[in-house]
């Protein structure tokens, strides 16, 4: 988008003939297409038409505001996409939290690469998903520690330690605190 926005700039600075700035927005607008299709391996007939249709008869100007509202509409698909992706992944999550939990299988489960997912939910969280498990465990654990009276060996197997002494590591690199010293703390 920030290409095409310069591009827009260009052809006033330019001052590019109506029929070269419509051939130029086609262009563009149509590359970009079959390279978003190739990559989600969707068709959708009649989008290139109804574009090549609308630029026939526009000026300079809106032939830049036709193509930019094409492209918004196309990635802004492909940007929601990406969240529906992540938000599976968060929910998946959130149901297999007890569970030994891998990018691997999460990314299975979502039918992705592992790379492509971690990439993707990192650009989308601003966390890796790594983090991301560690943190809803925590949570988890701190809400156990702050609710029940259960022993922390228990708490440590429902959120998915399988080794205390391990649980009790993480609990303390994430709040300052071992679980123990926390449950005494919140019940005060």
């Amino acid at each position: 988008m920030k290409a095409f926005r310069t591009f827009a700039k260009a052809t006033k600075s330019y001052n590019l003939s109506q029929q070269t700035v419509r051939r130029l927005c086609f262009e563009m607008a149509s590359a970009t297409y079959f390279a978003y299709m190739g990559e989600s391996k969707e068709t959708e007939s009649g989008r290139l038409d109804a574009l090549s249709k609308s630029l026939l008869s526009a000026n300079r100007e809106e032939a830049c505001e036709v193509t930019e509202m094409f492209l918004n509409q196309m990635l802004g698909k492909e940007e929601e996409s990406v969240h529906e992706i992540v938000d599976k992944a968060k929910y998946y999550i959130s149901e297999h939290l007890t569970e030994e939990l891998t990018v691997s299988n999460i990314a299975a489960s979502l039918y992705i690469t592992p790379n492509y997912f971690s990439r993707l939910f990192k650009r989308v969280t601003k966390e890796g998903c790594n983090e991301y498990i560690v943190r809803k465990r925590i949570e988890k654990a701190k809400s156990l520690l702050e609710t029940t009276s259960l022993k922390t060996g228990k708490i440590a197997m429902m959120v998915g330690y399988r080794d205390t002494n391990y649980f009790s590591l993480a609990f303390k690199k994430h709040t300052g605190k071992s679980p123990t010293k926390y449950r005494e703390e919140m019940q005060k």
